[in-house]
C-alpha cells in the first residue's frame, strides 16, 4: 500500500513539474532583435508552428511599425496571432502600424496615448479585423474599434456601424466638424469620445441606445446641445463633464440612474428640458450639475407634483394646446368628439384654454358600430361584360368581404370579360358598288362583325360589304374626319374623309384629321393653278382647294399605300351632272371617277383618292350649253360681218358677186347650226 501511495506521489510530482515547465515555456519571450517583443502563447514543434503575441519593446519606438505574420527562432516558426493589452500605449512617436492577416485578437487600450498615430492598417486577408481610411473595424464593419488619435480633419461614422468601442475616439482632438452618430448604433463604450474637443454641433443620441457609459463625451468642449432619447435609462458619471460650450440638454424620457457630475464643468449650460414623469435619482450631491449652477430645468406641465421632493429646482412648462377635430366613427374604427390635446404632456381637455381636463377617453369617443353586410350573388362574365364572385357588401362603408361575418376583406371580385371568339362565316369579294370583306360571328354570343375589307379598281363603290354606306360605317367606328371650308360669298362647304381600309389609321389610338384651304379667285395662286389646267375641260365654274389629311395632328403628304374615301359638298347652283374633280398637275391633270351622294340632305361629290395635292372642283359645260355658247359666238361673228357689209354697201351702193356669195354662205351655216341645236333640244326633251 505504501508503495502504491509512493508511486502516485511520484507521478503527481512529475506531472506537476512538467506542467510548471510547460507553462513557463508557453510565456517565454523569444530572443528576437527589433522594436517588437514576441511572447510565446503556443510552443512550436518541428512539424507544427507555434503562436506568439506581440507588443512594443519600449515606449521609444517611432514611425511606421509593421507587425510580421510569422517569426522564427531556433528553426521554429511562430505565427503572430494576438496583440497584447496596452501593447503600444504611450508610444508617442508611433505614426502608423500594419497588422497582418494572422492576428486574431487585439487587446484593450492597445493604441491609447499615441498622439502621432494617424493610421491603423489591416491586411485585406484578415478575417477578424478590417480597416477603412486608417480606422480599425471588426470584419463585418459593425463595430468601430479604434480611430487613431493623430487623425485630423472632418470625419463621419459610416452607416452599418452598430457599436462604438471603448475609447474608440479617445483624445482625437484633431477631428473637426459636426459630431453625428448614425441611427442604428445601439451601444457606445466608455470614454468613446473622450477629449474630442474639435467636434461641434448638436448631438442626438440614436434611439436604439439604452446606456451612456461613464466619461463618454468628457471634454467635448465644442458641443452646443445634446438630445437624449427616452430609450436611455442609465447615464454614467461625468458623461458630459467638461463640455464647456454646451448650452442646452433635452431628456426625452426618464433617466433612472444619472451619474454624479454628469454636467459638471459646463459653465454655459442654461437649459435642461427633462420630459420624464418622475424626478431622477441622485447618486450624490449636486444632482447632475455643479452646485452653483444656474441651470433652469423644465419639466412636463402635468407632472410638476412629482418633482416637489427632488433636490433640484424645477419650472412647470405651460401646456401646448392643439385642437383635435371631430371624427365620425366607421364600421371598424372609433371616432371622437372635438377636444384639445397638450403636445407636451399628452393631457386631453374639453376646452381650448386647457382648464377642463378629460379624465376618461370614453367621454370623447364614439364607438364603431360594425358592418351592415348584404349578400351579392355570383355573376358569370360574358364576352363584353365582367362578372363577379359571390361576396358581401357593407352598405355603410362599401367594403367587400368574402364571408358573411365580414372577417375576410377582398379587393378584387371581378371576373374579366371573356372577349369575343369570332369565327369566319363568309368572305365577300368587292363589287361595282361595295367593298369586299369577311363576315365574322362570335361562337359564344353570336355577335357579328365585318373586317378585312378589300377594294378593287371600281371607283363607284360607296357601300361596305354588309350594305351600310361607307360614310355611316366610318363615322360610327371612328374612321372618319371632317372639316368646313369658307369659299367666299358667305358660303361654306363641308369635306369628309373616311378610312375604311385602315390606310391612315394604323392603331386604335390614332386620330384622323383633314385640312382643306380654299384658293380665292383672282389670287396669285389661283392664276397659277388656272394656267396649269390643261384646257380639256370646258368650264362653267371652278374652285381650287389645297387638301391633306393628318394623323395625330401630323400632316400626311405625297402618295398613300392605299385609297381613302373623300366627299366634297357641292356648291349651290352647280350642275351635279357635269361635275369633275381633278388633281392639278402641270400639263397633266389627273381625273377621278366620282359619285354624287346624299348625306344628311346635302349633295356631295365622292371619290377614292391615294394622293393629295392641289385639287380643282369643276362644273363643266354640258353639250347643250357648249352648243348654245357656240351659236351665240357664231351669231356675234355673223352680226359683225353683216354690219361690216352694210357699211361697205352704203359706201359703194354696189354688191359684188363675191360679197353676195359670202352672205349666202354665212346664212347657210347659221341655219345649219340652229337646226342642230333645235334637234339636240328635242332629243333631250324626248329622253
Amino acid at each position: 500500500m505504501k508503495k502504491i501511495l509512493s508511486s502516485i506521489l511520484i507521478l503527481f510530482t512529475t506531472t506537476l513539474s512538467m506542467t510548471i515547465v510547460c507553462f513557463a515555456a508557453v510565456y517565454d519571450v523569444l530572443p528576437i532583435e527589433g522594436d517588437l517583443t514576441y511572447t510565446i502563447r503556443k510552443e512550436a514543434s518541428v512539424n507544427e508552428p507555434g503562436e506568439v503575441s506581440v507588443k512594443a519593446k519600449d515606449k521609444n519606438i517611432s514611425g511606421n511599425i509593421e507587425i510580421p505574420t510569422t517569426v522564427t527562432n531556433e528553426q521554429k516558426t511562430y505565427h503572430v496571432t494576438s496583440i497584447e493589452d496596452a501593447a503600444f500605449i504611450s508610444c508617442s512617436g508611433l505614426t502608423s502600424i500594419s497588422i497582418p492577416n494572422s492576428v486574431k485578437t487585439i487587446g484593450y487600450n492597445v493604441f491609447d496615448s499615441c498622439p502621432k498615430l494617424i493610421s491603423i492598417n489591416v491586411d485585406k486577408n484578415n478575417t477578424i479585423y478590417k480597416s477603412v481610411d486608417g480606422i480599425l473595424y471588426s470584419s463585418d464593419y459593425k463595430k468601430l474599434i479604434k480611430c487613431p488619435e493623430g487623425k485630423t480633419g472632418t470625419f463621419y461614422i459610416q452607416d452599418g456601424v452598430v457599436s462604438i468601442g471603448n475609447a474608440a475616439f479617445y483624445d482625437c482632438s484633431g477631428l473637426t466638424g459636426s459630431l453625428t452618430i448614425p441611427n442604428g448604433v445601439t451601444s457606445i463604450g466608455h470614454r468613446a469620445f473622450y477629449g474630442c474637443s474639435g467636434l461641434t454641433g448638436s448631438l442626438t443620441i440614436p434611439s436604439d441606445v439604452t446606456t451612456i457609459c461613464y466619461e463618454t463625451f468628457y471634454g467635448c468642449s465644442s458641443l452646443k446641445s445634446v438630445t437624449i432619447p427616452s430609450t436611455v435609462t442609465s447615464i454614467g458619471y461625468s458623461a458630459f463633464c467638461g463640455c464647456s460650450s454646451l448650452e442646452s440638454v433635452n431628456f426625452l424620457g426618464d433617466v433612472n440612474q444619472p451619474g454624479s457630475g454628469l454636467f459638471s464643468n459646463c459653465p454655459n449650460l442654461a437649459t435642461v428640458n427633462y420630459w420624464g414623469t418622475t424626478s431622477p435619482i441622485v447618486e450624490s450631491e449636486g444632482f447632475m450639475f455643479d452646485k452653483d449652477s444656474n441651470v433652469q430645468v423644465n419639466v412636463p406641465c402635468n407632472y410638476i407634483d412629482n418633482y416637489f421632493n427632488a433636490e433640484i429646482e424645477v419650472q412647470k412648462e405651460p401646456h401646448s394646446i392643439i385642437p383635435i377635430t371631430e371624427k365620425a366613427s366607421t364600421c371598424t374604427e372609433n371616432g371622437n368628439k372635438q377636444h384639445w390635446w397638450c403636445s407636451k404632456c399628452g393631457t386631453l381637455f374639453s376646452d381650448k384654454k386647457g382648464e377642463n381636463e378629460i379624465l376618461s377617453k370614453r367621454e370623447i369617443t364614439s364607438f364603431a358600430d360594425g358592418h351592415n353586410l348584404n349578400h351579392v350573388d355570383a355573376k358569370d362574365a360574358t364576352c363584353t361584360r365582367e362578372g363577379n364572385i359571390e361576396h358581401y357588401l357593407c352598405s355603410k362603408c362599401n367594403k367587400l368581404f368574402k364571408d358573411e361575418d365580414g372577417t375576410t376583406e377582398i379587393s378584387d371580385l371581378t371576373i374579366p370579360a371573356l372577349g369575343h371568339n369570332y369565327e369566319t362565316q363568309e368572305v365577300l369579294t368587292s363589287t361595282e358598288t361595295a367593298l369586299g370583306g369577311t363576315h365574322y360571328v362570335c361562337s359564344r354570343c353570336e355577335d357579328e362583325k365585318w373586317a378585312d375589307f378589300t377594294k378593287d379598281d371600281k371607283y363607284a363603290q360607296t357601300l361596305m360589304p354588309n350594305g351600310e354606306t361607307i360614310y355611316h360605317y366610318c363615322t360610327k367606328n371612328d374612321l372618319a374626319a371632317e372639316t368646313t371650308v369658307d369659299v367666299g360669298d358667305g358660303q361654306t362647304l363641308k369635306v369628309f374623309l373616311q378610312d375604311p381600309l385602315g390606310v391612315l389609321k394604323k392603331n386604335d389610338t390614332d386620330v384622323l384629321g383633314i385640312v382643306v384651304t380654299y384658293v380665292p379667285e383672282g389670287s396669285a395662286r389661283y392664276n397659277e393653278l388656272m394656267n396649269q389646267v390643261d384646257g380639256d375641260h370646258p368650264i362653267e365654274h371652278i374652285k381650287f382647294f389645297n387638301v391633306y389629311p393628318t394623323v395625330n395632328g401630323v400632316p400626311v403628304t405625297g402618295a398613300l399605300d392605299g385609297s381613302i374615301y373623300m366627299e366634297y359638298e357641292i356648291p349651290d347652283g352647280w350642275d351635279e351632272e357635269d361635275l369633275e374633280m381633278i388633281l392639278v398637275q402641270k400639263d397633266d391633270d389627273q381625273e377621278f371617277d366620282e359619285t354624287v351622294l346624299d348625306i344628311d340632305g346635302k349633295r356631295y361629290l365622292a371619290t377614292w383618292k391615294n394622293h393629295f395635292s392641289p385639287y380643282a372642283m369643276i362644273d363643266k359645260l354640258s353639250e347643250e350649253e357648249q352648243a348654245a355658247l357656240n351659236v351665240d359666238k357664231l351669231n356675234d361673228e355673223q352680226k359683225a360681218q353683216l354690219n361690216k357689209a352694210e357699211e361697205k354697201s352704203s359706201e359703194n351702193q354696189v354688191k359684188t358677186g363675191d360679197e353676195a356669195g359670202y352672205i349666202v354662205l354665212m346664212s347657210s351655216v347659221l341655219f345649219i347650226i340652229a337646226g342642230l341645236y333645235l334637234g339636240l333640244c328635242m332629243k333631250k326633251k324626248a329622253i
